[in-house]
């Protein structure tokens, strides 16, 4: 499951049977970008596949229906 909360507490979500990749994230995002008629202001956790070419390109291409701020990759803990 992949879903975004919106500021007005809307959830938009969907599901898959396989594990995550650019494919079905970019189908996610599209999807995220056409529900919405203002820019989609994102935060995104330390997964690998939202660092892939494929995902960041089409980031920087809908620069302006879209912007990503990452969260700070996760450390292991001391000890």
């Amino acid at each position: 499951m992949i879903f975004a909360l919106t500021n007005k507490g809307q959830l938009r979500w969907t599901t898959f049977n396989a594990p995550l990749d650019a494919k079905t994230l970019l189908a996610f995002l599209r999807r995220l970008v056409l529900g919405s008629n203002k820019k989609v202001f994102l935060i995104m956790d330390d997964l690998k596949v939202h660092d892939e070419r494929l995902v960041q390109t089409w980031l920087t291409e809908h620069e302006d229906d879209i912007e990503a701020f990452p969260l700070p990759a996760r450390r292991a803990p001391a000890g």
